[in-house]
């Protein structure tokens, strides 16, 4: 995969929240099906409140630098 971000609820610090960045669905699929990222789940799913795949359509992705510049 391309990227993964993990982020902590200001407001709940027990809440983390997982980002996976993927290059296709296909790619994800393919990931999971890992028994490396199964035995991950299996240890973690009695953790987690929720699991849930949303999958969305990227309209663009740039640093932050690149973003400022456009900016100016």
């Amino acid at each position: 995969f391309l990227a993964v971000y993990a982020s902590q609820d200001k407001a709940q610090p027990n809440q983390i929240y997982l980002f996976e960045i993927f290059t296709s669905k296909q790619a994800m699929d393919s990931y999971q099906a890992k028994p490396r990222f199964q035995a991950f789940l299996k240890r973690a799913m009695p953790m987690l409140q929720a699991r849930e795949e949303v999958l969305l359509t990227p309209l663009s992705f740039q640093t932050q630098s690149n973003l400022l510049e456009q900016t100016k």
